[in-house]
Formats: structure tokens, sequence, C-alpha cells
């Protein structure tokens, strides 16, 4: 972002870029928790029908084993599994999208001191008896 901006936008262009990063971060944590509480709820619910949302809600992601009897357990599992399945399924869409994005910004070159044969600088070994300040 530096080496494409002028000086006096890099701080705005800075801003603007963290802005957007955590609102992204923000409004998918939101959507992957919506994914998964809509896969695991209606799976958890058809497991024990007396069970509802409130009650599920409240016992939390620990507290929830307590809900079913043990033999029901596997089946719990599995339900909290296909909504984990769907949440990460959205994560990944949104990685892919963001990579997919991120490729057109225009890349820039930032070596500044190249031969005019295309290769780079080397810098000469320093004498034993030279210190190099770097």
């Amino acid at each position: 972002m530096q080496g494409v901006l002028k000086l006096r936008d890099v701080p705005i262009a800075t801003a603007v870029t963290l802005f957007y990063q955590i609102l992204g971060a923000t409004i998918f944590a939101a959507i992957g928790q919506t994914v998964l509480l809509n896969r695991f709820l209606p799976g958890l619910q058809e497991i024990n029908p007396s069970l509802t949302i409130t009650d599920i809600i409240q016992a939390g992601a620990t507290g929830v084993r307590n809900l079913v009897p043990v033999d029901q357990l596997p089946g719990l599992l599995a339900a909290y599994a296909k909504g984990l399945d769907a949440s990460f399924i959205v994560a990944v869409a949104m990685a892919a999208t963001s990579t997919l994005l991120g490729l057109g910004i225009e890349w820039k070159n930032m070596k500044k001191n190249k031969k005019p044969n295309g290769k780079s600088k080397s810098l000469k070994p320093a004498e034993p008896n030279e210190s190099r300040v770097l």
C-alpha cells in the first residue's frame, strides 16, 4: 500500500484497511454463529423435542451435554459437527473470496537498487578489519 499511494494518503489508507478488516471479522463472526445455530438447534430438537431453543442456548456449548441422556450423546455430537461444518464452509468461502479480491490489487516491485541488466546489486563483503553499520 505504501508503495502505490502518495505519502499523504498512507495514513488514511491504513485506517480504512484496518476498519474493513475489523468490520469483516465482526460481521462474519456473527454470520458463522448464526449458521452454526441454524444447523445445530434443529438437529438437537430432533433428538429431544421437549427442548426449547432458549434451554439449549442457556446451557451453552459445554452444558448442552447435560440436556440429553447419555445414549443420545452421539446424536448431539453429530448435530454439533454438522453445525461446525457449515460454519467452516462459510469461513473457507470468505477466505477464498478475499484471496480472489486481493489478486486484483496492484502489485508493485519495491526493489530500488537494480542494475540495467536486471540483476540486483549485491553488497561486497566486509573486510576483516572493517566494521559495517547497517
